[in-house]
């Protein structure tokens, strides 16, 4: 029978210390496997933290608000009429400055302190337009608005027109990617019912169109500075029925408004 062999000091010391490098191979992967990935999620975390910090606009504040609520004093609702005017002047052989596909509508029909911009027909597309204003000009424009000139009485246009808050699902402004805060205090309704009227070319007779009234948030700007400025509007609403019942927990917006004005002030 042959006994067990015996290892030398030597050996046993080869043996011990390849027992150690496999060990320490062996915490060298576990490391790289278990600790490398988690250090990359938190740098894509933090990175993704950025872009979401960044993505909000800063608010304009108090010392550079460019917003007015009243003119030579003529009030939002008097300006909404004569914005809806504006836009009816506009003869049938020009492209209407609300469907404008590039800005180059932005001047017809302009006259006195106020420049109008015009939105969109809510299509849920983004309208980029190219705007040359005058410097010293106010900048008036509607951020949404509803119109009613097909009842045949006052009361009824009012209510047609009117917007519900509760349709309203967002509504943004940013002018040179500051925020205008809280557009929906800008809110105004024309001062009872008007005739709309005095229109170049139009379909409409000389005598116009009653009772006609309107509903929306409105912005009004102080002249801007001689430059360029980028102003950006953004509204969801709900369109439908005015019947209650109807509708009833949908909040689907059918009305979506995306607008951006590249202004040149010269």
């Amino acid at each position: 029978m042959t006994g067990k062999r015996r290892f030398s000091m030597t050996e046993k010391l080869i043996y011990s210390l390849f027992i150690a490098v496999i060990g320490l191979l062996a915490a060298i992967a576990y490391f790289l496997t278990y600790t490398e990935p988690q250090g990359s999620k938190a740098q894509e975390g933090e990175k993704t933290g950025q872009k979401q910090n960044t993505a909000q606009p800063p608010a304009l504040t108090p010392d550079d608000s460019f917003v007015l609520t009243e003119l030579n004093g003529q009030t939002l609702q008097q300006f909404a009429v004569h914005w809806w005017t504006w836009i009816y002047s506009i003869p049938r052989d020009k492209v209407s400055p609300v469907i404008d596909p590039d800005g180059k509508s932005c001047g017809y029909n302009q006259a006195g302190d106020v420049w109008f911009l015009a939105g969109s027909p809510g299509d849920d597309l983004r309208y980029v337009r190219d705007c040359t204003i005058p410097k010293g000009k106010h900048i008036f424009f509607p951020v949404f608005t509803l119109i009613s000139k097909s009842k045949p009485i006052c009361s009824s246009a009012q209510i047609h027109a009117e917007i519900e808050p509760d349709r309203l699902l967002s509504v943004e402004v940013t002018l040179d990617n500051k925020i205008i805060p809280d557009p929906r205090k800008f809110r105004a309704k024309s001062p009872g019912c008007f005739r709309l009227k005095g229109y170049i070319q139009s379909r409409y007779e000389s005598m116009g169109i009653y009772p006609v009234a309107t509903d929306g948030y409105w912005i009004l700007l102080k002249p801007l500075e001689p430059g360029t400025h980028t102003l950006r509007f953004k509204v969801q609403y709900v369109m439908g029925s005015r019947d209650k019942g109807k509708n009833e927990g949908e909040k689907k917006a059918n009305f979506i408004q995306d607008i951006m004005y590249n202004l040149k002030i010269e």
